[in-house]
């Protein structure tokens, strides 16, 4: 039973704008999911919430969450970013300035011949937006000021023609959702009406866009919540940036709260990790399960070591299944090298295709595929996601989806597991569900994905879940917002961890972000923590093993926090 602490009750009871500074463990998506039941209860059938994730996983851990609070979110919105402009702002609102489409509008990145063009564009489109930053959403009614008239002719006219081709370039979204929100009257009011809070979760890695839009979306009335956490800000590479969390800390129209209390690590590794960020910090009498490990040798011979000593670790530790057991690295390759010599069951989570497209009907697929490979994700569940049970139009569409997504269930699995090559019934499926979802949006991007995912059959086996008696590896990026009872950090080498452009060209911002990825590694792990480095590392660029230096993160004052293994 859900008991919040007095930090988590504050947070709870608050009814305004607010700031949420949520560190590892501190049972956020908890405390955000039992806020979202206590704002729905009183709502109107046909008002909701929005819910924002920076990832599909994020957002369905959140849904989920709800959904097991026995609350009913079928007027509300949980996904990402990109999804929640295209299907409230960019779709229904962009035909009112661009013009009706001939065709199903496919979200997706023009050719890279249209590259210039775009980003002139998108910085076109920013000036504009900027230019009416100061000026109030009051006076732009007032006035009756339409911001989107101030792009540039040209400009204006290049989107309009794509548009009516059902044609829109990924890389616009979020400029012209902001200003489309800037111009039209009707979509505040839709915004106003619709959704009575905005939680924006993963805050520190939002982009400018995102930023001033959330502060417009407040603006209007809707409670707006940002969540986040500095030090886990680790997307910087991808034009996201922790400076917007911030500016909002120092915003007088949201109250700011704190959830500092991590109620996941071991007393030791949470010590550690606090001390990695600077706090001044004493080594604590009871035992220490931060472990520091050095091998002679490369990362196979690390990998060598852990497959020595893994059931010892686990008697240790009290670990009952491999699973619970997570190498992180920065990259695949350390992985594959950690895996080279050894003979252990394992799940090896790689880049996917589906990381790269987020588009509605991407996310639509990725739900797709949990429904047919992980019994948590159920059929009943997916339908709630898109429709609304309770109205009578909805009874025969609902229906017909859902035996379009059983059906998809069957025949998925029987093709992973058989002999089977035939895939266009499996593409048909997958067409019609997206045809019944999103009527006016192209599914070729996804299709093509699913089509390619088939082609490429052992690729489906990156969307099971890991088997209990399966140790999991993944990158640093991908493990945020897991846990694992006990976490070997790879890659701790001066270079990789932190970056050259730290050490050689004194890039502070490189650093920070090395800290930051360095740091969600150690707070992944609930009870225990190995730090390893070894004599010698792989480099990519040679592809030789070469002489490794370790980690300055390890070196220092931080080693009165550590335990030789």
């Amino acid at each position: 039973m859900y008991k919040p602490t007095i930090q988590q009750q504050d947070i709870l009871d608050c009814d305004e704008n607010c700031v949420v500074i949520a560190g590892p463990g501190s049972g956020k998506t908890s405390t955000i999911a039992h806020k979202i039941r206590s704002v729905s209860e009183g709502l109107r059938w046909f008002e909701g919430i929005a819910a924002i994730s920076y990832t599909n996983k994020a957002s369905n851990e959140l849904k989920q969450k709800t959904y097991n609070l026995g609350l009913k979110v079928n007027n509300s919105f949980f996904g990402t970013i990109d999804s929640f402009y295209i299907g409230n702002i960019i779709i229904p609102f962009g035909k009112r300035f661009f013009g009706l489409q001939q065709q199903n509008i496919v979200i997706d990145k023009l050719d890279s011949s249209n590259d210039t063009y775009v980003n002139r564009i998108i910085s076109d489109v920013n000036k504009v937006v900027e230019r009416y930053k100061s000026v109030s959403v009051e006076k732009l009614d007032k006035d009756n000021i339409i911001p989107i008239n101030e792009i540039d002719r040209n400009h204006f006219d290049f989107i309009s023609r794509k548009f009516k081709e059902g044609i829109f370039d990924i890389r616009l979204i979020s400029s012209i959702s902001n200003i489309i929100f800037l111009s039209s009257k009707a979509c505040r009011k839709y915004f106003k009406s619709r959704f009575k809070y905005l939680f924006i979760d993963e805050f520190q890695d939002s982009g400018k866009d995102q930023y001033y839009l959330f502060l417009r979306i407040s603006e209007i009335g809707v409670k707006c919540w940002g969540i986040g956490d500095i030090n886990q800000s680790i997307f910087r590479f991808a034009s996201k940036s922790s400076e917007f969390l911030k500016e909002l800390l120092t915003n007088a129209n949201f109250i700011n709260f704190p959830m500092d209390i991590n109620h996941r690590c071991h007393p030791s590794i949470d010590l550690y990790s606090r001390k990695l960020l600077g706090y001044d910090e004493k080594p604590i009498g009871s035992e220490n399960r931060v472990y520091k490990l050095f091998v002679d040798g490369t990362e196979c011979d690390i990998g060598r070591w852990f497959e020595h000593q893994m059931e010892e670790i686990k008697q240790m530790f009290g670990i009952e299944k491999n699973s619970s057991i997570g190498i992180l690295a920065t990259k695949d390759i350390t992985l594959a090298k950690f895996l080279e010599h050894i003979d252990i069951p394992h799940k090896f989570y790689k880049k996917s295709i589906l990381d790269q497209d987020k588009s509605p009907c991407n996310a639509l697929l990725s739900k797709l595929l949990e429904v047919a490979f992980d019994k948590k994700h159920t059929v009943y569940n997916f339908i709630n996601d898109y429709f609304d049970r309770e109205i009578s139009s909805h009874r025969f569409i609902i229906k017909e989806v859902s035996k379009l997504v059983n059906q998809f269930k069957r025949k998925l699995n029987k093709f992973r597991s058989e002999a089977i090559t035939e895939m266009n019934r499996l593409l048909y499926l997958f067409s019609e569900i997206t045809a019944y979802i999103y009527p006016d949006l192209s599914n070729q991007s996804a299709i093509e994905n699913l089509e390619y995912l088939l082609k490429n059959k052992s690729l489906l086996n990156d969307f099971i879940p890991a088997k209990d008696e399966e140790v999991q590896l993944m990158n640093l990026h991908k493990s945020k917002g897991m846990e694992f009872d006990v976490v070997v950090h790879l890659d701790l080498y001066q270079f990789i961890l932190p970056v050259y452009d730290w050490i050689v060209k004194e890039d502070l911002e490189a650093y920070v972000d090395s800290l930051n990825l360095h740091y969600v590694g150690v707070t992944r792990a609930k009870k225990a923590l190995f730090l390893t480095s070894s004599s010698k590392r792989f480099q990519t660029r040679t592809e030789n093993f070469i002489n490794a230096e370790q980690s300055e993160f390890l070196i220092g004052d931080v080693e009165r926090f550590q335990t030789q293994w």
